[in-house]
């Protein structure tokens, strides 16, 4: 799910600047309209929709891809009467070349790009236009950066009943520092692991690869096996991952795991991430 943020020109307010000088004609102040579109961008654990999305931050660099220099950093804050999230900047008169990121977590800035630092409590939604039009509209898209685990779902071997005693994601990476520019992760870390539930679950996660246990029984008869055993899983980064677990009758066959993934959208849900 999206949001759409598009950059539109506000009313004219006479200012002085010491550091830009402006026409009348040019004296436009940089705000945004934002056009959701019927979506939502929400989860059980937070919200950021139509309703509650009262400000999001907003960055200005110019320059090149690993040499940005930031210009400016605010948050843009919704105007009741008129929609718009207006910003208290004005478009210069000659264009600076600006790269705009926008998020609703604060961004914070280095050299080579803007940056967030995220913890998977809650939900996170980044964005950049590198190239956006100078004084005109210009459009944003946020998207979610974390991972999402939806429903768990175990199947039993053929002719075997299965009983689940404990499943959950191993290693498993809940914070790191998010670079907006480049869509990369660095310094994550989290906790040994976090239980699943078969059935629905609202786990928020930092993308990649996980090892995920499963502890299990197969009944057929008068025979009963308790095992455990674990498989590798890739959680996508702004989608809910639906994870199939595949159970053999021997042992010693590796877990085969089916992944499906779909839109994130507003779930009901049992579970949080302690």
């Amino acid at each position: 799910m999206l949001f759409a943020l598009c950059a539109a020109a506000c009313s004219k307010e006479m200012r002085v600047s010491s550091a830009q000088e402006f026409s009348s004609e040019e004296e436009k102040e940089i705000c945004f309209d934002v056009n959701y579109g019927g979506a939502f961008i929400a989860t059980k654990i937070t919200e950021v929709n139509r309703d509650n999305l009262e400000s999001f931050n907003l960055m200005a660099t110019t320059g090149s891809a690993g040499a940005e220099t930031q210009q400016w950093s605010v948050t843009a804050t919704k105007n009741a009467s008129s929609g718009q999230y207006t910003t208290g900047k004005y478009w210069p008169s000659t264009d600076p070349s600006y790269h705009f990121y926008a998020s609703n977590a604060p961004l914070n800035f280095s050299a080579d790009g803007p940056w967030v630092t995220v913890d998977s409590s809650s939900d996170v939604v980044c964005t950049s236009n590198y190239s956006p039009n100078y004084n005109d509209v210009n459009s944003l898209t946020l998207s979610h950066i974390l991972a999402r685990v939806g429903n768990v779902e175990v199947t039993s071997a053929n002719g075997y009943e299965v009983g689940v005693g404990g499943i959950s994601v191993l290693e498993t990476r809940t914070s790191g520092t998010y670079n907006v520019r480049t869509s990369t992760w660095s310094g994550q870390s989290g906790a040994a692991s976090a239980p699943l539930t078969v059935g629905d679950n609202d786990y928020l996660l930092l993308p990649g690869s996980y090892t995920i246990q499963v502890t299990y029984t197969l009944t057929k008869g008068d025979y009963t096996g308790t095992f455990t055993n674990s498989g590798e899983v890739a959680l996508v980064a702004g989608k809910t991952s639906n994870i199939k677990v595949n159970l053999a009758a021997d042992p010693a066959v590796p877990l085969n795991f089916t992944v499906s993934v779909e839109a994130w959208e507003v779930r009901n849900v049992r579970m949080t991430l302690p």
